[in-house]
């Protein structure tokens, strides 16, 4: 059996070799029948063609795939209750929303999406209403500072009424004309002195 080993060097790759024995003088004799011999395929490594190295048994795959139920329980759970949190505080927000809408923007309207379009239409109203009342006290105060100029170019500031007195201050580049007009009161005339008294008040 050595000699016919002897005979055939290693060889790499798989093959069948069929070959029959010669006879020859040896202490057993040999059967005359054919053999049949398998050399397995190796690399110069030692190791398989494709080059990987021998399969073993992934225990970390296999833990992975075979997760702790209860650690994947416990995270559905986590999971649920901030989605719980996140659901109740949306609904807080929604009804604070609502609060604040006038009736007429949310009638007849009742889901989120319709509230949450009818608070832009409100805002966008709202900004609209803010110009026009810019604009109008603009306007008022323009007619507020502005004082009237008469054709001497005197400015004449608006009258000052207390009581029955009306005082009406003119002014001009080289004067200041102070008008007072008073009634008569049950039947008595202004003291001038009163007068003064009043007009020192309106003037202080």
């Amino acid at each position: 059996m050595d000699y016919v080993s002897s005979l055939f060097p290693y060889v790499q790759n798989d093959e069948l070799f069929q070959f029959s024995s010669v006879p020859f003088q040896h202490n057993h004799p040999i059967q005359q029948d054919s053999l049949l011999v398998t050399i397995p395929s190796l690399s110069n490594s030692g190791k398989p063609e494709d080059g990987g190295r021998p399969r073993k048994a992934s225990l970390a795959f296999d833990e992975n795939i075979d997760e702790n139920p209860s650690d994947h329980k416990r995270k559905k759970m986590i999971h649920r209750d901030i989605e719980r949190q996140r659901r109740r505080e949306m609904a807080v927000l929604h009804i604070s929303l609502k609060s604040m809408l006038p009736p007429e923007y949310i009638k007849g309207k009742r889901s989120m999406s319709d509230h949450v379009h009818e608070t832009v239409n409100y805002i966008r109203d709202l900004q609209k209403r803010v110009e026009e009342l810019s604009e109008k006290r603009d306007g008022l105060k323009r007619l507020t500072n502005k004082s009237t100029a008469n054709d001497n170019g005197s400015k004449v500031l608006p009258s000052t009424s207390k009581e029955d007195i009306s005082v009406t201050i003119e002014t001009s580049r080289e004067s200041v004309q102070v008008i007072v007009r008073g009634g008569v009161s049950d039947g008595k005339s202004i003291n001038p002195s009163e007068m003064q008294n009043k007009l020192e008040d309106l003037m202080t």
